[in-house]
């Protein structure tokens, strides 16, 4: 009813009629001889609204996404009247933490699929089913590697990136060899929504763990069959943080503080854009090199991880901190 007029004909022009008819309605609301009418409104499309309609109110407020301690909120809601969902609270605040952006009611597809599932499979909605239903809802169906080779490889790339990312002191919250998407594996991290600022450190220690796939495969197959496709995401991701260091924060000693929003495509002259680009990939060598030596260094460490992934498929942190508080595994 509110979108913003067109000038359209047939049904669209009903539909301006109507609005115009309720902007007439609304300008009344404000007499002083009658009571006043206050008027709420909600709309996740703010941005589609006829600014007449938008004028006639006094204020806008914006509702954030729920924060960490509300979607655990909601998610004990949700599943605390259910007699048939023994849902353990660990795995409800892993998922509060997994689920930084998400609104309550992709949350409560979340439950919906979870429900869904369970009594397609005459079953009681269990940690399992819930974390099942909240990976597919956030990255796609499951996909099982068919190749045992294929699902080696994943495993040793994955815990690269793990065991680098525990080194580091930044746990992951689960890493698996389950592909989903595009992806055929992969590690998360649990979001710091309230971490407004990085330091350089906390920078490179992010490249380290991007790129610990990559030096995982070449510690395993050298140098010709290490390198494969798996680590282009990885690299991508490694490559736009690095410029940014670079180009927009003023982290490389050599390149200075200039400042290029836009990045390398700016308005710089080629010299200092080829300068930008060395420092980037010197920056990245280096942290490639740390990661390299984390993971050959630990390798016995890799290597157990590597067998409990091709065992479980997936792990969390409690079955990391569990896996290496082993005799002889200790960090």
């Amino acid at each position: 009813l509110g979108l913003r007029r067109g000038g359209l004909g047939g049904a669209g022009r009903a539909q301006e009629d109507t609005l115009a008819a309720l902007l007439v309605e609304m300008d009344g609301f404000s007499s002083k001889k009658a009571p006043p009418v206050i008027v709420l409104a909600a709309t996740n499309l703010a941005e589609h609204l006829d600014e007449a309609l938008k004028r006639r109110f006094d204020r806008e407020v914006e509702v954030e996404l729920p924060d960490r301690r509300s979607r655990l909120m909601f998610l004990r809601r949700a599943l605390g009247g259910r007699q048939d969902a023994p849902v353990a609270e660990a795995t409800l605040e892993r998922l509060a933490g997994q689920s930084a952006g998400m609104s309550l009611a992709e949350l409560e597809r979340v439950v919906q699929e979870s429900a869904v599932s369970a009594a397609q499979a005459g079953r009681r909605l269990d940690d399992a089913l819930l974390e099942e239903a909240f990976e597919k809802l956030r990255l796609g169906q499951a996909r099982r590697h068919q190749d045992p080779e294929v699902l080696l490889r994943v495993a040793r790339h994955e815990a690269g990136h793990a065991l680098v990312a525990w080194l580091g002191g930044r746990p992951p919250v689960q890493v698996t060899i389950v592909g989903r998407g595009a992806a055929g594996g992969y590690m998360e991290r649990e979001v710091e929504e309230e971490r407004l600022l990085h330091s350089k450190p906390e920078l490179e220690q992010r490249l380290r763990e991007a790129l610990a796939g990559r030096a995982a495969e070449l510690l395993y197959y050298g140098a010709q069959e290490g390198l494969s496709s798996g680590a282009s995401g990885d690299l991508r991701q490694a490559s736009r943080l690095a410029r940014r260091m670079v180009c927009e924060l003023g982290m490389d000693p050599d390149f200075g503080l200039l400042c290029e929003p836009e990045g390398l495509a700016g308005g710089w002259g080629e010299q200092a854009a080829q300068q930008a680009t060395q420092a980037a990939r010197d920056l990245l060598s280096r942290q490639f090199e740390a990661a390299q030596g984390l993971l050959a260094s630990h390798r016995p460490l890799l290597d157990s991880l590597v067998r409990e992934l091709l065992q479980a498929n997936r792990l969390t942190r409690q079955d990391l901190e569990r896996l290496w508080a082993k005799p002889g595994g200790d960090l």
